[in-house]
């Protein structure tokens, strides 16, 4: 998913039609969704799909979403220009808990926890000093309350300081808690900094109900807490050549990480980047977060080759990556795999052929959408919906001319996506860009 850090970024509330014509209040540049599509949904118990070398297999009972359209509101603009920015967002109890950052004097950073009651006008509620060019990168479940996690950008140094950074200087990104949403406490732990050491760089965390894990995209670390206070390095996921990590959800009780089993992308300080590292599609699965199998993947050993996001839904996962060899490690995905357990995946199709053309891909663990182009090239939104990664359906719009535009800076509507979530009544889309004069 593609986060927009500048400041700047207009919102949209939506709202999904149903069959019947039902409506119910979505959210940012926002679409909502209709009460049957959230409301009507199973809960499904966790999968007993085996490992391959078990036996047994209980089917799930099919939920199919009755979302049939998505009616946007008018954009707004939430925060005034180069002032505060959102990474992050969580439906939380009557309303939506942000986090992200707030642009700083020089040398600082702002950490900022932002509230909203319908998910387009949003107030600060609480911000925390850290270092500079730092800010909450992560927001997620824990327990009764939520975790915040900031990004990590190194520390700043006097000219000629040595050592720099100074020794003993904590590298480890900053963790705090909240047990209501707009009351927080930052976590001292010992073992997160030992677990993340010096080098975890980008990190991808989720919560769930086995706690929380954070992983280290583009390397191999994986790190699980019960408690966000205590947490455990997971050494060594299972790869036949090593386990580069790209993304990672919860799902129905587990967690699924996919990337690549391969070499990682070659890097050149000059000149153009050489294509990425050999690889193939890989996924792994655990019910705990500590204890990680490797699933069964069909895929290419080609040059890029990998899954490079998944998101979840009622009735599975879904996965996009690359199964052809590409000579640029910032090439579009190609290609679509479906999971109904995370154990066991299938290729499904192309991208922008088999499959919509994809942009952004995101879900909830019961609605599954693709946002991308209404054709391969075009900058006109399009977006469908799905609840196991096999089936897909093209939604209607309705509501604001006003959409995002894929694919440039500069569309036609003069706001380009860059974020999107999922929400029981709908979604929420970020853009950046200027909003047309009506």
């Amino acid at each position: 998913m593609h986060k927009d850090r500048t400041g700047e970024g207009d919102m949209v509330r939506l709202r999904i039609a149903a069959p019947v014509g039902l409506i119910a209040a979505g959210a940012l540049i926002l679409s909502s969704c209709s009460p049957a599509a959230s409301g009507s949904a199973t809960t499904l118990p966790p999968s007993t799909s085996p490992a391959p070398s078990a036996t047994a297999t209980v089917e799930p009972t099919p939920v199919v979403s009755s979302w049939t359209g998505l009616e946007w509101s008018a954009p707004v603009v939430p925060f005034p220009t180069e002032s505060s920015w959102i990474t992050e967002i969580v439906q939380w109890r009557d309303g939506y808990v942000g986090v992200g950052g707030t642009n700083a004097p020089l040398g600082s950073g702002l950490g900022t926890v932002f509230a909203s009651t319908d998910g387009l006008h949003w107030t600060i509620t609480f911000q925390a000093d850290l270092p500079e060019g730092w800010y909450f990168d992560h927001l997620v479940p824990l327990g009764e309350g939520l975790l915040a996690v900031s990004n990590m950008r190194g520390i700043s140094c006097p000219e000629n300081a040595s050592p720099c950074p100074p020794e003993g200087t904590d590298l480890s990104n900053r963790l705090w808690y909240s047990d209501d949403g707009a009351s927080w406490t930052q976590i001292d732990s010992p073992s997160w900094r030992a677990a993340l050491g010096t080098g975890a760089g980008s990190l991808s965390v989720v919560g769930g109900s086995e706690g929380v894990v954070a992983v280290a995209l583009s390397g191999d670390l994986v790190v699980h807490s019960n408690d966000g206070q205590t947490w455990e390095r997971i050494e060594g996921l299972p790869a036949a050549t090593g386990a580069i990590i790209r993304d990672l959800a919860a799902y129905q009780g587990r967690f699924v990480i996919v990337g690549r089993d391969g070499e990682p992308d070659p890097f050149s300080q000059a000149g153009p980047q050489p294509p990425p590292g050999i690889g193939r599609p890989a996924a792994w699965i655990s019910d705990d977060g500590v204890t990680w199998i490797a699933a069964e993947v069909p895929g290419s050993d080609v040059a890029g080759g990998e899954l490079r996001a998944v998101a979840a839904g009622a009735n599975g996962l879904f996965a996009i990556g690359i199964n052809r060899a590409i000579q640029d490690a910032f090439e579009a995905p190609t290609s679509g795999w479906a999971s109904a357990d995370g154990r066991t995946w299938r290729l499904v199709g192309e991208l922008g052929a088999d499959l919509p053309d994809t942009e952004l891909l995101v879900g909830d663990g019961v609605h599954m959408v693709i946002l991308g182009s209404d054709s391969p090239g075009s900058p006109t939104l399009a977006a469908s919906i799905s609840s196991d990664g096999a089936a897909w359906t093209r939604l209607t719009f309705s509501g604001t001319t006003t959409l995002p535009g894929i694919g440039q800076w500069n569309p036609p509507s003069g706001i380009s996506l860059v974020w999107a979530l999922v929400v029981s009544d709908g979604m929420i889309v970020r853009g950046t860009g200027a909003i047309p004069a009506s």
